[in-house]
């Protein structure tokens, strides 16, 4: 179902293929990754904790929202799918869950038997509607990937039931984690049943974000909660979902995210702190934060056409994000400090001692991130490219193909390059008659200077909200785009007084980091960046 107030329109990752380059490798070792996953999930008892809804004599492991890590998981391997690895593990997790529903059609493993009372009464901490909303995700995932329907009959009648149960004169609260409000909003999408797209209204509502002027809290549910609000905006148009969405956005920009577009300052409270409370050690910064951070700026793209919104999901992208999977592809962070002295550190979800060290580990006590990157690097090709009325939209670089229709037209386009370790892009693209449409080009804010060729001949482009607007008469035609790529030092706000005086490296929208591994002779944490331009490390 199209979303009648976005501007951008999304294309679907199956008309994206990446080729060898930055992410090829990546998202390569992602697919591979989701066996060893899933049997980690199997270990911990994930898997088992649905037999147990019908047998209660196995027990049940792990925390109250495990459910989603398994729900997760499974959304992810749909979007890899075809895959013979992957095929017949995605059926039996399917058959798994569908046996664990409730004939009036709840679905969850821990507020069952002995807690069965409990249901809705915990509704801040005990993340039902959340693992709700990934059962839906996974649901339509499942549905896309193979055309099977009865997995997202298990959705739609858990749907259905929350349908029945929250609103006016029923339950009126919402979750404490949002999550289900973007699974209905698909779910709304997916069916044209607007009972769902009202709940997720009445969730939202319930939240009181009118009043609320500056991003706060939890930071996984803060992006979340704008993502949601963002998608409420998309398919009713209320002015005041979008003010409030840009209204938190602009603050978290201006005082609550690190350069790496982290988000969450209080590892404690796994929170957004007061403004400018950005700790270098003391970061949280939680992976699946910058997931969430990444769906925010999506949805403000398609509202809007505004690079700003790409330009910070790119840089989330290559460092809030990216830094939480190992090279790899199996290993994961759950928070991503932007210092660390190797020394233990407070952990609330150690199972057995709050002190532990920072490590990407295939297996949290916390587990939520691992699937949750697995899921994300799957669908990375919805990101690259959009559409408009005017014509097609490039987000994101990398060596790609897209084969897409404009105004019922195939287009083939093709990218290629080494972003981003330099900046010299390539497009090529083809068509079987000749097509006049608008080819916008995403020019990085972080860029100083570019050239722009259309078959070989500079091209004078009008700049819309930072897109390079080429229009043609398309068939056969080569774009050229040359970046230039500087290093650039970024000094901290002053106001962020544990950063005070602290400088970055970055070149185009990577961040670098120096690691004492690299540096056998020089103390990291008692060195300093020479200003004179050469970079090098002096003792202090």
């Amino acid at each position: 179902m199209k979303r009648s107030y976005a501007k951008l329109s999304p294309i679907p990752k199956e008309a994206v293929q990446f080729n060898l380059g930055f992410w090829q490798d990546r998202l390569a070792k992602n697919r591979a990754a989701m066996p060893k996953l899933l049997a980690a999930l199997r270990e911990h008892g994930v898997l088992d904790n649905f037999k147990y809804v019908k047998d209660p004599r196995m027990g049940r492991r792990g925390p109250r929202f495990t459910d989603s890590d398994l729900y997760k998981w499974l959304e992810g391997a749909c979007y890899a799918l075809p895959d013979p690895v992957l095929e017949p593990l995605v059926e039996e997790v399917c058959s798994l869950i569908a046996g664990a529903q409730g004939e009036d059609g709840y679905l969850n493993t821990y507020f069952i038997h002995e807690r069965a009372h409990q249901r809705f009464s915990d509704l801040e901490h005990g993340h039902e509607l959340y693992c709700a909303g990934h059962l839906i995700e996974a649901a339509i995932a499942h549905k896309h990937a193979t055309g099977k329907e009865e997995l997202f009959q298990v959705a739609v009648r858990f749907a259905d039931y929350l349908v029945s149960q929250f609103g006016p004169g029923k339950i009126e609260k919402a979750d404490g984690h949002p999550e289900v409000e973007l699974a209905l909003v698909k779910l709304y999408r997916e069916t044209g049943e607007e009972k769902y797209l009202n709940l997720a209204r009445f969730f939202l509502e319930r939240l009181d974000f009118r009043n609320q002027q500056e991003i706060v809290g939890h930071a996984v549910r803060a992006a979340y909660y704008a993502s949601g609000l963002a998608d409420l905006y998309l398919e009713t148009g209320d002015a005041d979902f979008l003010a409030a969405a840009k209204r938190f956005w602009q603050n978290m920009v201006e005082e609550k995210i690190y350069l790496t577009g982290g988000l969450g300052g209080r590892v404690r409270s796994e929170s957004v702190g007061r403004p400018f409370e950005l700790p270098l050690e003391g970061a949280y910064a939680e992976t699946c934060a910058a997931i969430g951070n990444i769906f925010w700026n999506s949805r403000m793209l398609a509202i809007t056409c505004q690079g700003k919104y790409a330009d910070l999901l790119e840089r989330v992208l290559y460092n809030g994000f990216l830094a939480g999977v190992s090279l790899s592809g199996d290993k994961y962070f759950y928070e991503n400090p932007l210092a660390y002295n190797g020394k233990p550190y407070y952990d609330p979800w150690h199972e057995f001692e709050n002190r532990c060290l920072y490590q990407r580990k295939l297996w949290h006590d916390c587990t939520c991130c691992p699937p949750n990157v697995q899921r994300f690097l799957a669908s990375l090709g919805n990101y690259f490219y959009s559409t408009s009325p005017e014509g097609l939209w490039v987000h994101l670089y990398d060596n790609s193909e897209l084969n897409w229709q404009i105004d019922g037209v195939p287009v083939q386009l093709v990218q290629t390059g080494s972003y981003p370790w330099d900046g010299k892009l390539s497009i090529q693209l083809k068509l079987p008659k000749l097509h006049e449409f608008s080819l916008f080009l995403r020019l990085p804010g972080w860029a100083e200077n570019y050239t722009l060729l259309v078959d070989g001949e500079k091209y004078e482009a009008e700049l819309r909200d930072g897109y390079l607007e080429i229009r043609n008469n398309w068939q056969d035609n080569k774009v050229e785009l040359n970046l230039d790529v500087p290093v650039v030092l970024m000094e901290a706000n002053p106001r962020a007084a544990e950063t005070r005086s602290s400088t970055a490296l970055m070149r185009d929208p990577v961040v670098y980091c120096i690691e004492q591994a690299d540096n056998p002779n020089i103390p990291i944490l008692e060195a300093k960046l020479d200003s004179a331009g050469e970079f090098v490390l002096e003792r202090i």
